[in-house]
Order: C-alpha cells, then structure tokens, then sequence
C-alpha cells in the first residue's frame, strides 16, 4: 500500500508539472502583451505630443499673421496708444475714437478706422491658413462703472453690434462672405483692466475689443499648461 501511494503521488507530481509550466507560459505571454501595450501606449503618446507641439506652432504663427495684419494697417494709432495690441489675437480701440461719450452712434473719426479695419479683417479672413483656425471674431463693448449697470448693458451692446453692422455696410465682403465669423457681446462695466476710480482708468475701461478666438485654443493651452507643470 505505501509503494502505492508513493507511485500515486509520483504520478500527480509529474501531472503537475505540465500544469505548471503552462501556467508559468501563460504568465510570460500576458507579461508581453503588456508590456507591447504600454510601448504601443508610448508610441502613440509620442504622436500625439508632437501632433500637438506641431499645432502650437500653428497656433502661433496665425495669431502672429493676425497681428502683424493690425500693426501693418494702424501703425498711428498704435504709436499714439489709441490701439492696443493683447496677448493673443485681441486689439483694443479705445472708446473716443469711435463714440462720443454716452452714445453708440459711430463718429465720423471711428467711422474711418472701422473702414481700414474692416479691410484688415477682411485681409485675415481671405487667408485660407489663417480662416481654417478661426472660429470667432468677438467684438466685445466695455463701459466704465459710471451710471446705472442697466444703462451700461444696453449701451455697450449697442456699441459692439453697431460696430458690426457698420463693418459690414462698409465692407460688404464681411458680410456676404464672412458674416458667420462675427459675433456681438456687451459685458457693461463688469471687465475692467484698470481701475474705475481714476479717469485715466474709466478711459481704459471705455473700450471695444476684437478678439480673434481660434479653434481648439483651449485644449491647447491646457496642453501647454500641462506640459509646463
């Protein structure tokens, strides 16, 4: 009976053997495949880095296009800080070249540089490189806190969409061509980039902003910001 057993326990050992070598096997193979997956997940993390840095530059160089169209056609204005240029594809015109104070009817001064800047913006537009990026050009119409916020809505969307209308009546192009790119916002007093305690303050506060919203910038910035932390 002990030779028996002794043969019996032989045999499983010996039966357990392939059931282990198979199971060592299997590991090895789930171990590759693993590690084939994060070196395919690396390869294609590498893609899309440079997918991405390849559409920074991109970026860059429209947003550079888009600036150097602005400084080329208001050179003057610039130089006398009645233009300013942003970061980003943004330009601000202050608000006494094209309104009186209080009203939203168009000066015959902010009349002449709404017509060159129409051409401007035409120029950009006509450009397929640089339309492909585009998603929006915003005007956007901004008061000091002077007065009722009431009043300050309606008249700084008054300002921006008149800016539009007489962009487009001067400049027909924009509108048959391009109307869709352009958009209207009145945010009132409630963007201030300088204090409304000073008049030299409430000045800059006074003001209408193009900004040029490209696509996908957003991503892409939180990508930068990524790569940067």
């Amino acid at each position: 009976m002990r030779r028996g057993s002794r043969r019996g326990l032989l045999e499983e050992e010996l039966n357990l053997w392939p059931a282990f070598t198979d199971l060592m096997t299997n590991m090895a193979i789930i171990v590759f495949f693993i590690m084939l997956l994060a070196f395919v997940q690396n390869i294609i993390s590498l893609q899309q880095a440079k997918e991405s840095s390849k559409e920074l530059e991109n970026i860059v160089g429209v947003r550079e296009k888009i600036k150097q169209v602005v400084e080329e056609g208001f050179k003057k204005e610039i130089g006398e800080g009645k233009i300013r240029i942003g970061p980003g594809a943004k330009f601000t015109v202050e608000e006494n070249i094209v309104f009186d104070s209080g009203r939203w009817q168009i000066k015959p001064e902010g009349q002449e540089v709404l017509g060159r800047l129409s051409n401007a913006l035409q120029k950009i537009l006509d450009d397929e490189t640089v339309r492909g990026y585009i998603e929006l050009i915003s005007v956007e119409g901004h008061t000091d806190s002077e007065g009722s916020a009431d009043v300050n809505w309606e008249l700084s969307a008054r300002r921006a969409t008149g800016v539009i209308q007489y962009m487009h009546s001067r400049n027909p192009a924009l509108a048959t061509k391009y109307a869709g790119y352009f958009g209207a916002t009145g945010f009132s007093e409630f963007k201030p980039v300088a204090s409304n305690d000073t008049e030299p303050g409430r000045q800059q506060n006074r003001r209408i902003e193009f900004r040029v919203y490209l696509k996908d910038e957003k991503i892409l910035n939180q990508v930068v910001k990524t790569l940067g932390q």
